[in-house]
This record gives C-alpha cells, structure tokens and sequence, in this order.
C-alpha cells in the first residue's frame, strides 16, 4: 500500500532503499504507537500539577530525567553501534511501555518521578535509534525527504488524537488527575500491542561482528572523541544541542499549563490547538524536506526560524485563548523542519559512527541540560510566567542560529 502512496505522491526516489522491509516497519510502529503516544502528550504537565505537585516540583522531575537520559542514551547509543541497532532499539521499547505505566499508576512522588523519567528518556532515545535506522536505509541524495515522508506520514495517525484525547478528558471529568488518567492506560495498552510485531520484523542494519571487549568499547570512544578533535562542526553542532536544551527544556514542561492557567483554555482548546499543530505539520513536512534537498539543510532550518519566535508571542499575548490555536498551526509549521535536523545530524559523520555519535551527543548535550527544567520553573515563579518562553527566543536567536549558520552543508556529500 505504501509503494502505491509514494507513486501517486510522485516519490520514487525513495523507493532506492537499502531495506524496504525495514523502512516500512519503521514506518507503520511511527505511524501507530504516535497516535497513542500523543493522546496523553499535551496533558502530562498538567496532570503533575493536579495530582498535587507544584510548578518547582515539576522542574526537579524534569531535571532528574534530564539526568537520567544523559546516562542511558549514551549507553543505548554504543549498544546500537556495538551489539546492534535492534537490541538497543529493544531495550527502548520495554522502558517506553514502563514510563506510560507509571504514569497510570501515579499517586506518589516515587512514581510519578519515575513515570517521568521513564517517558523522557524513551521518548529521546527511540527518537535516535529510529532516525539511526532510517539514517541508514535511505541514501543521502534522498534522505531529507525521506525522512519528511515518514514524519508527514506517521503525522497522519495524530492528526484527530488531540481531539480524541480532549473528549476522553472531558468525559472523564475535564482537566484533572482521573479525566486525564484514562489516556495513560489507553497509551499501555497501545504500546504493549506494537512493541512485540515491532520487535520480530525488524532487520538488523549494523554489517559489523559483535563486539564484547571492553577494549573495543574504549576504542570506539576514542574513535568519536577524535572526529569530535578534528572536525570542528561536531563541536558546533554539541553546541547546538546543548543550548537547545535551555531553548526547548525550560519551556516545553510549561506550555500547557500556561495555556490552562493564563490563558483559560479548556481541553477543547487543548485538542484543537494539537489538532491544528498535527495538521499544519503535515501539510509543510514534505515541502520543507525537498526544499532541503533543493538548497541544502542549513539553509532552510533557517528559513524556517522565524515561526518559531512570531509563534511563541502569539501565544504569549494571545487576547483570547481561541488565538493559541493559530500560534499551535504556526508552531505546527515550523516544526515540520525538523526533518532537515534529523538528516543534517546523521550526516555529518560516517555511517559506522552514527551510534556513537548519538550516544556522544546524548551525554554531552543532556548532561548539560539537566538543571534547564528548573531553571525554567523558577523563572516562572520567581519572575513572570512569560519569562521563560522569551528567554528561549533570545537564547535561540542570539546564539543557536549563528552556530546552525556557521555548520557546513552536507547535501553533496557522499553515503
């Protein structure tokens, strides 16, 4: 069926991959478990706060998993590289599975700390290990739109589940701990039913023998540390990375709960805002993908910058909060570039090293990252709820730009 969808779409391209098989089971596990992993998506602050945790506590949660995501990425990441990319990829879906459990059974800090913990860490983690994998069937000429398909198709699956989340919600009684709960069991079961098919199907894409010494292990961080010493964009790009953690980590815990708190916007409010971000990505993921592939990668993450900040303000000073529904459609559209990162990333190093790299960048930019969501928590209590989303944008404009800006093109390049 999917060949039939990328004729009709006019993408033979991609058919030239090196692992059909693999690039469709990749494609149906995003384009299922994201309908189930996004219904409780917009709600997990929110139900932090209602079961009786502050904005600060939230902060400290986040950081914990901030701290633990340093710790296990790296390690998932060497895994990918040395025993092979299915069985990190195996490990992440048993923690994805627990950290949607914890949350149904949360009524304690102990849990709700490690349902917060599990979900962050397995929510980045199968991020790298899924664009690893696609990183490695798709060749480069293609790759950006490559995987922009799989972003716009998996989106498809999400499009309406903010507006199913939202009638969960409110029939279970709004916007509290027990109308929010049921998304968390309806998530467990979802993932539960993938993980196995998922697990069986998928093809092993490392063409290299185990390695178990712990010698070749040293020999692999030696290997990344010295591309890191030699080739000064790897070093950009760690900053990239790490100042994006006080861009996207001291807000994005926060978002919902200023759409709530501030801005008075009901579950309603809540799924048409997802409903319209879902919709306005799907519509631009593929255009964004062929406009890099068209004029290369740095330039259109670029190009695509100030949505992100005419967004954010919308939402800041929406008069109303029917107006966040509009700053969610934009946001929606500058998100859908986030194909050009996940090819721009993987290709600035050899295939063989694409692990490591994740696993490099995981330890450098997260451990980094750790203090971001309470350093975010107290800006909006110390100062103005608003603070923290404005001194993203500066943080985003003033610094992380330059330094995209200043990272060389990868489009011609070869593998």
């Amino acid at each position: 069926m999917w060949i039939q969808v990328f004729r009709a779409l006019k993408l033979k391209p991609l058919l030239e991959l090196r692992s059909r098989r693999n690039f469709l089971v990749l494609l149906f596990r995003r384009v299922y478990t994201g309908f189930f992993n996004s219904l409780p998506q917009q709600y997990t602050s929110l139900y932090v706060v209602s079961i009786g945790f502050s904005i600060v506590d939230l902060g400290v949660m986040r950081s914990f998993a901030s701290l633990a995501s340093s710790i296990v990425n790296p390690i998932v990441g060497f895994i990918a590289d040395i025993k092979g990319r299915k069985k990190a990829f195996t490990i992440v879906l048993l923690v994805e599975m627990l950290g949607a459990l914890f949350y149904f059974i949360a009524c304690d800090w102990n849990t709700l700390a490690l349902a917060v913990v599990f979900s962050f860490t397995s929510m980045l983690a199968a991020t790298n290990i899924e664009n690893i994998f696609i990183a490695d069937i798709i060749r480069r000429r293609t790759r950006a739109t490559g995987f922009s398909i799989m972003n716009f198709l998996s989106r498809v699956s999400v499009t309406i589940s903010p507006l199913i989340a939202a009638y969960i919600v409110d029939t279970f009684g709004g916007i509290g701990a027990e109308g929010i709960r049921p998304l968390f069991l309806i998530q467990v079961v979802g993932l539960s039913l993938c993980a196995i098919p998922a697990f069986l199907l998928l093809e092993e894409t490392l063409n290299r023998k185990t390695v178990e010494s712990f010698s070749q292990v040293v020999d692999d961080v030696k290997e990344i540390v010295y591309e890191l010493k030699e080739h000064y964009w790897l070093r950009l790009w760690i900053l990239v990375e790490v100042f994006g953690g006080y861009v996207w980590a001291t807000t994005m815990p926060y978002l919902m709960i200023y759409a709530v708190d501030i801005k008075g916007a009901d579950a309603w409010i809540l799924g048409y805002m997802g409903a319209s971000f879902n919709i306005a990505s799907l519509a631009a993921t593929i255009p964004w993908g062929r406009i890099g592939d068209k004029i290369g990668r740095v330039k259109t993450i670029l190009l695509a910058r100030p949505l992100f900040y005419l967004s954010t303000l919308i939402f800041l000073y929406a008069p109303d909060a029917s107006w966040l529904i509009l700053a969610w459609m934009l946001r929606g559209l500058f998100f859908a570039s986030n194909s050009l990162f996940q090819a721009l990333v993987n290709e600035l190093v050899p295939r063989n090293l694409r692990g490591r790299w994740s696993g490099i960048r995981a330890l450098i930019s997260q451990s980094t990252r750790i203090p971001a969501p309470l350093v975010g928590s107290y800006l909006w209590t110390m100062f103005a709820p608003e603070t923290p989303f404005l001194v993203a944008i500066v943080i985003d404009a003033l610094i992380r730009v330059p330094l995209v800006a200043s990272l060389p093109e990868t489009l011609r390049q070869t593998g």
